[in-house]
């Protein structure tokens, strides 16, 4: 009889974890479907701003949607961040307290470690092409404006500054993603 409990409270553990990888699994396909909502957002707000093209100082419509545009790039990297949290729980809590229920050795959950090999630890170009085109934007409208106005000066000020948020995010993510891939090896 307390085998055959045991084993019981095994089933529902086991279930439970079941549950918890699923929920994780559906946390990032959310986290995707969001990521790809961000480009017909961009888009959408660029036609909006082709709108008010003649209503509005064009150069705060440029240095404004730039702005908007590192906005999203951040919220990018962040949906990105939230999906790795949840990878490397999957692996490296998740997947022990699976194995120690199961109690014998068993491969599964193998996805990360075959990315590990594949993508190596180097930078992935996804993860650093909205820092690279963004600051390119940001150096060739500073170029064609030169002399900068004042208006142009806070532009780039606050590009700038939110480049340098962007920037760090994606620095985050990119060691997170090498550190685990380092892990799990």
């Amino acid at each position: 009889m307390p085998q055959d409990d045991k084993t019981d409270s095994n089933d529902i553990l086991l279930k439970l974890h079941i549950a918890e990888y699923q929920n994780l699994s559906f946390r990032n396909t959310n986290f995707i479907t969001l990521q790809c909502a961000l480009f017909p957002i961009l888009l959408a707000f660029m036609l909006f701003v082709a709108n008010f093209w003649n209503s509005f100082d064009p150069i705060i419509l440029i240095w404004g949607s730039l702005l908007f545009a590192q906005f999203l790039g951040i919220l990018w990297y962040w949906f990105r961040y939230e999906q790795y949290i949840n990878i490397c729980y999957i692996v490296q809590e998740l997947r022990p307290l699976i194995e120690s229920i199961i109690n014998e050795p068993c491969r599964f959950w193998e996805y990360e470690k075959y990315l590990a090999k594949v993508r190596g630890k180097g930078p992935m170009w996804y993860e650093c092409v909205i820092p690279i085109v963004i600051l390119n934007i940001i150096i060739i409208i500073g170029m064609i404006r030169y002399p900068l106005t004042r208006l142009d000066f806070y532009g780039v000020l606050f590009n700038l500054g939110f480049f340098g948020l962007l920037f760090w995010i994606t620095l985050i993510v990119y060691q997170m993603r090498k550190n685990f891939f380092n892990r799990i090896e």
